[in-house]
């Protein structure tokens, strides 16, 4: 088990941009080194729970998939070997960048639990 600390903008029609992420063995985050630190974006598509409130701007609730690209900047062992940036977005995949796919579960709001997978080298510099 990980623990993570991220954010990102959710944009519209389910886009998500400037994403960071940092992932944690140990809590609290104030006094652990992170374990990976990296950077992601991607899109969220619908499932067939999957709705957008009338807000403004429209909020997703329900069940949805996440198709994202992450980048690994940095682990506790130093730095790795890529070069992450900072896309506008994920169309195309930007260079560097991996899959990470998953699933969001938006019924109780945006800050939902979520599962995502990551199948990534980590190449040290």
């Amino acid at each position: 088990s990980v623990y993570i600390e991220q954010s990102h903008c959710l944009g519209e029609n389910g886009k998500f941009s400037d994403g960071v992420f940092k992932l944690f063995k140990t809590l609290p985050f104030s006094s652990a080194k992170p374990v990976i630190e990296g950077v992601y974006c991607g899109t969220l598509v619908p499932t067939i729970n999957s709705t957008f409130l009338s807000t403004t701007p429209p909020t997703p609730q329900g069940t949805w998939l996440v198709a994202g690209q992450v980048c690994i900047a940095k682990t506790i062992r130093g730095p790795v070997d890529s070069n992450c940036g900072k896309p506008t977005n994920c169309t195309p995949p930007p260079k560097g960048y991996d899959p990470a796919r998953g699933v969001t579960n938006l019924t109780n709001g945006l800050d939902g639990p979520a599962t995502i997978f990551i199948d990534q080298w980590i190449r040290f510099k």
